[in-house]
């Protein structure tokens, strides 16, 4: 006895449709050899383009669907969609992609088996450039790695189902993660034990981008994306699934690892008034000044900078439409996506400090801690300036910062960044030298301070000099009168 047909609902993203959503749900609601009631279409919108909304609707039948989401993450919308959608089985698809005849009949036919849990499309390439082909045969040949080398890198929205209720159950995509999303969602089913299967049969023909900026922000959203989720996702995927990204070993590491040599309670390094002594005050606070801005404002410049490579990368490889020169374009809009990741990161990272609780360096957060480098040619981190410093979160009240240090008197100029603006420290003395910072009431609403220090080699023994730190410590206002 066969088992019966599973109701069907075919979830479509109108983001990012390249001028092919009417060819796509064309292709779905008017050319399917699916019987028509065994299917519904769900089409999600953003709102954006009111006007192809009116159109895509005159096409959709009875029993369909077409639903707006004020959002431009795709993968939102596909769990939008799936949340209303009435069938058994999802066919989530992209409305650049037109479906062959039998698209949805394959698909029902396959989860006829009860067994099956999760099937993707075969995809074929629609490329009109040169630099389009390249583009195809870079991400075929992906789609090929994720089915002959890995049992879990399988999921794939040019047409993949998927049991509703499986996918409702894992949460359905982490729209955090976007364009990263069916990576991890694949890890996710794979961890519960579910494989994709590959449906030779079910064919759609993708249009890929072909376009310099929609194809730069594709890989920067990814590498966001990536980074994102190296950051805040689950830690057994990661450790199981994905390996560490180069980037963020050798250059993420190798900055906290030079602030935690200028923090650091065990470095035993020198006190900075060696320095300060060595160098005329005007001259170190115009090194300090200028560390400063570049910590805080130059991520922009280097930014501006890799997209201009990015855009002579492009240039070259259309003029002379060689695969090697795409392949660097490629690779300078990683360099770039990656940059973004670092920087955004940088940016988000904190060590929380309560009131009357003092911390000593040892217990600092090494995530809090960093330097602030740059890529060179050689694809490796170097300092920009004499500089490290640590991001710290204040209680949401006036407070006193108080920094111990295990330096002599008088020999640090130190200076406090908060929201952009420079707060200098008064020195005062309780066990050993302290700095105090004080925050009044129309500071309170700043969360988030980064306290920055000058650091440099020696260069008779090329130790490195600056603040050794013993403790953070914050005090209730009543410290700003002392």
């Amino acid at each position: 006895m066969n088992n019966p047909d599973p109701h069907v609902s075919v979830i479509v993203s109108l983001v990012d449709h390249r001028e092919e959503a009417i060819p796509c749900l064309t292709s779905l609601a008017r050319e399917q050899n699916a019987s028509p009631e065994s299917f519904e279409i769900i089409v999600v919108s953003d709102g954006t383009e009111p006007d192809m909304d009116q159109r895509i609707s005159q096409i959709l039948r009875v029993q369909d669907q077409l639903l707006i989401e004020s959002s431009r993450n795709e993968y939102r919308l596909f769990n939008t969609g799936a949340r209303a959608a009435l069938g058994d089985v999802l066919i989530i698809i992209e409305s650049h992609c037109v479906a062959d005849a039998a698209f949805v009949k394959r698909f029902i036919e396959a989860f006829q088996n009860p067994e099956l849990i999760a099937a993707r499309c075969r995809t074929v390439g629609v490329a009109k450039s040169p630099l389009e082909h390249f583009e195809r045969e870079l991400f075929e040949n992906s789609f090929e790695v994720g089915l002959k080398e890995t049992c879990w890198n399988r999921v794939l929205i040019h047409g993949f189902g998927i049991r509703r209720k499986t996918f409702l159950e894992d949460g359905g995509f982490r729209e955090k993660s976007e364009n990263f999303g069916p990576w991890e969602l694949g890890a996710r089913l794979h961890r519960r034990g579910v494989n994709v299967a590959y449906l030779e049969g079910a064919v759609v023909h993708h249009r890929y981008m072909g376009e310099k900026d929609e194809l730069r922000d594709f890989i920067v959203r990814f590498c966001l994306a990536e980074w994102e989720y190296q950051v805040n996702g689950e830690q057994d995927l990661i450790r199981s699934y994905f390996p560490r990204i180069p980037d963020w070993d050798t250059q993420g590491q190798s900055c906290r690892k030079q602030a935690k040599a200028v923090f650091g309670s065990r470095s035993g390094i020198t006190a900075l008034f060696r320095m300060a002594v060595k160098t005329p005050p005007s001259v170190f606070m115009k090194t300090l000044r200028s560390a400063c801005n570049r910590i805080f404002y130059s991520e922009r410049a280097r930014e501006s900078q890799l997209r201009l490579i990015s855009d002579l990368a492009w240039a070259e490889a259309e003029e002379l439409e060689q695969r090697d020169l795409f392949i660097n374009f490629w690779k300078r809009c990683v360099d770039l996506g990656r940059w973004k990741a670092l920087c955004h990161h940088a940016s988000h990272r904190y060590q929380d400090i309560q009131i009357g609780i003092p911390l000593a360096a040892e217990d600092i957060d090494q995530r809090s801690l960093y330097g602030w480098g740059e890529i060179n040619e050689k694809d490796r981190s170097r300092w920009v300036e004499p500089l490290s410093g640590i991001s710290v979160k204040l209680p949401p009240s006036p407070v006193c910062l108080i920094l111990n240090l295990a330096s002599k008197t008088g020999a640090t100029p130190l200076q406090m960044h908060v929201a952009g603006k420079v707060i200098k420290g008064r020195i005062f003395k309780t066990e050993g030298e302290s700095i105090c910072f004080d925050f009044p009431s129309e500071c309170s609403t700043y969360e988030t301070l980064v306290f920055v220090s000058p650091a440099t080699v020696e260069p008779e023994t090329g130790n490195l000099l600056g603040m050794l730190l013993k403790s953070i410590s914050v005090e209730a206002s009543a410290m700003n009168g002392r």
